[in-house]
């Protein structure tokens, strides 16, 4: 016999508790809301009638749901289990246990969406992130508008109120549908009688065709319905490859043999065309910059590259950006922090439409992917006839100026007091060559980009929402990429923090631990919002209400089972960032720094 709670529930067993309930003590209170045993009513059984056609249900709309997304290509699902999404939680722990997708509990639904965004920059197919309904669900948003931005392919399982109960507003409903709607590029709700397999493919395809979210809305009941017949549906995706139109092609070289000091701009459309695109330099001997996000596309060691454009940029790549009468960008996207002078002539090539005269019209507009654009532009600059100037020699000489100043800031330290100049010089050593750096957002990150010098590293960052608190969850995502198969498998995952970002997502440092992931996070502490305190200042306004009170960050990974070490001597932090980047467990070194990121 079975007995169930009026207010919560909560369904007392007598078979699996091995008691009566009658026999429980007058005193006795329901486990989960405390009511009196006079709050329970008697469950009436009825065992279950079979005939010889009856056939017991195998599969709920929630296994259909897992089994189609996994066989899609889906492997890994960041969130918290809650009361709203149980039935779909058992499916994902099904899958888990036969090897098909792995689950991350995370401790904020909002480090889950930028660990999952993460992932999905790196890989380009998405990561799930699960969660109950209303605030679980709402947490969400701030990660899937960084995913939106960047244009990651993620896909939100929400969990949702019963069916029965949508439009009362009851606790914890929210219009899910409603409140994704701006975020989502997909949205589809579960209902009794959905083709669930369909709705599954339809969500992860439209998650990586249209690079963005992909929302599931799940009402409790519906995700714990009994599916007998069904199909799982193909996760049919089509890569575009696009060629460049010959008379715009023609156009392009006409523009580049008229044109006397000529610079390559590097977005993040022009990933895997490195060694185009530098042999494309070597052709036209002029400079190639990059753009933050593209940093490390083209190692810092080349004779011909100039460093990262903009706000975050080297005074190298400013000065060849602002003498040069054109420029030849693959895969960029014009931001307004890349700070790119548009008033000489360009070229943009795009396999997106959309991104090309977007901000301004451009010189050439040429709609092709990066690669064929490089390889044709190649072909037809490769015996000459062209003006353009060798700038080869005034590199080099841009880029040794460069280094004395990067070398004069570097020894701008007291004890406590570390210049991130110095902190860079030294990171740019001791990070492994092939590291997947994740880095916030704040002065940390201007730092990072103006000072370190990259090698092939793979770079994360908000990059368009610009989010402080992006740099740990992006950690976690990146490196549950390097636990797969593929480009990224087995690397190194280092986190550049600053004090206020990582106090966003502290707590979620514990499931680096949890997981035993292999990420090493470096925080710059200065005690400080010091690039909000800046911009105070560049306006005139006092600084106020920027200064941080913060743990010591190492004790806090250590009392979390990792690796934690302080450093307040530019002496002492060679030897420390080498000891914990060549550690294979989770580890944060606490590096106190000035508040400069000049």
């Amino acid at each position: 016999m079975s007995y169930k709670c009026k207010i919560c529930g909560y369904v007392y067993d007598e078979q699996k508790e091995g008691k009566l309930f009658c026999d429980l003590p007058d005193d006795w209170r329901c486990p989960i809301c405390s009511v009196p045993k006079s709050m329970f009513d008697a469950v009436e059984e009825t065992p279950k009638q079979k005939t010889e056609n009856s056939v017991e249900p195998k599969k709920t709309s929630s296994d259909v749901i897992a089994e189609t997304l996994s066989g899609c290509g889906l492997k890994w699902v960041f969130g918290m289990v809650g009361h709203s999404n149980l039935a779909m939680a058992e499916a994902i722990r099904k899958s888990s246990e036969q090897g098909k997708i792995n689950f991350l509990t995370m401790r904020h639904e909002g480090a889950a969406s930028f660990a999952a965004s993460a992932y999905g920059k790196l890989v380009r197919r998405p990561a799930a992130v699960l969660t109950i309904a209303g605030p679980g669900a709402t947490n969400l948003l701030t990660g899937l508008y960084d995913a939106k931005l960047d244009n990651s392919p993620v896909i939100a399982l929400t969990g949702q109120v019963p069916s029965k109960d949508i439009g009362y507003n009851i606790f914890q409903e929210v219009d899910l549908n409603a409140c994704f709607s701006d975020v989502a590029v997909c949205q589809h709700t579960m209902f009794d009688g959905a083709d669930f397999s369909k709705m599954a493919s339809d969500a992860y395809r439209n998650s990586v065709q249209k690079k963005g979210v992909s929302q599931i809305i799940m009402p409790d009941d519906v995700q714990a319905l009994s599916v007998h017949d069904y199909k799982i549906s193909a996760c049919n995706i089509a890569e575009v490859e696009i060629q460049p139109n010959s008379d715009i092609l023609q156009e392009a070289v006409s523009l580049i043999k008229r044109s006397k000091r000529v610079v390559i701009v590097v977005g993040d459309g022009a990933r895997g065309c490195d060694l185009q695109i530098k042999k494309l330099a070597e052709i036209l001997k002029c400079a190639v910059v990059t753009t933050y996000r593209a940093k490390g596309f083209i190692e810092d060691s080349f004779p011909n590259a100039c460093g990262v454009v903009g706000r975050s940029g080297t005074q190298v790549s400013a000065h060849f950006i602002n003498s040069a009468d054109l420029l030849i960008s693959f895969g960029v996207g014009f931001s307004r922090h890349s700070a790119i002078d548009t008033s000489r002539n360009v070229i943009q090539v795009d396999v997106s439409p959309n991104a090309l005269g977007r901000f301004f019209k451009p010189t050439v507009a040429m709609h092709s992917t990066c690669s064929f654009a490089l390889d044709a532009l190649i072909d037809a600059l490769s015996e000459g006839g062209f003006t353009c100037e060798d700038l080869t020699s005034e590199i080099q000489v841009q880029k040794n100026l460069w280094k004395e100043e990067k070398q004069r800031r570097a020894k701008q330290n007291s004890e406590g007091a570390i210049s991130p100049a110095f902190v860079c010089e030294k990171l740019s050593d001791a990070i492994p060559s092939d590291a997947i750096v994740s880095v916030d957002v704040g002065n940390v990150a201007y730092s990072f980009g103006r000072y370190f010098e990259a090698k092939n590293q793979r770079f994360l960052l908000s990059w368009y929402l610009g989010s402080i608190g992006c740099g740990l969850p992006s950690a976690i995502g990146a490196a549950c990429a390097t636990k797969q198969a593929g480009e990224f498998n087995s690397r190194k995952v280092v986190a550049i923090v600053g004090d206020g970002g990582l106090g966003q997502y502290l707590a979620d440092f514990s499931t680096l631990v949890k997981y035993n992931l292999n990420v090493c996070v470096v925080v710059f502490n200065n005690s400080e919002l010091a690039k909000i305190s800046a911009e105070q200042a560049s306006v005139g306004f006092n600084k106020w209400e920027t200064s941080l009170t913060n743990p010591n960050f190492a004790e806090f990974a250590r009392s979390c089972g990792a690796e934690g070490v302080r450093v307040s001597s530019a002496d002492e932090l060679e030897i420390q960032l080498k000891q914990v980047m060549a550690m294979s467990r989770p580890s944060l070194i606490e590096v106190m720094t000035n508040s400069s990121a000049t």
